[in-house]
């Protein structure tokens, strides 16, 4: 997998991540004005991991949160189960709205106050021991 930073490609040495491995994995995308050029690779990187993960109804589930000058919680674990579904949605994410400023404090609160809120459970997260919650 090619990572590009600041024009430099890195080229990353990556394994598959195989069962016993659960996790509710939530990506947290800054969509601001300021990476708009680097947006298909943002897309690319996140689309990579997913494809590492034993993505499935019984195995990681996904979450996505975009954010710019506000925060949208694409869709929740309970729809990430898929993962050929998740990686077309992440390919297909429009890009940055340009000019937009940098909000990060409003997606991670959506991700500890919507996407991994076990009362309302709105998008899926589970409260089994054995799932590891990655954000």
């Amino acid at each position: 997998m090619f990572v590009k930073c600041n024009d430099i490609a890195l080229l990353c040495h990556t394994e598959r991540i195989d069962d016993p491995c659960i996790l509710d994995l939530a990506f947290i995308l800054d969509a601001s004005g300021s990476i708009e050029l680097a947006w298909p690779d943002v897309r690319r990187f996140v689309a990579g991991v997913v494809d590492l993960v034993n993505v499935s109804s019984a195995g990681t589930h996904v979450g996505i949160i975009k954010f710019g000058a506000d925060s949208d919680i694409v869709f929740g674990f309970n729809e990430g189960q898929d993962k050929d579904a998740v990686i077309r949605r992440v390919l297909s994410l429009p890009g940055p709205i340009p000019f937009a400023n940098t909000q990060i404090h409003k997606a991670l609160n959506d991700a500890n106050d919507k996407l991994f809120d076990p009362v309302t459970n709105t998008y899926g997260f589970r409260t089994e021991e054995n799932v590891r919650k990655v954000r």
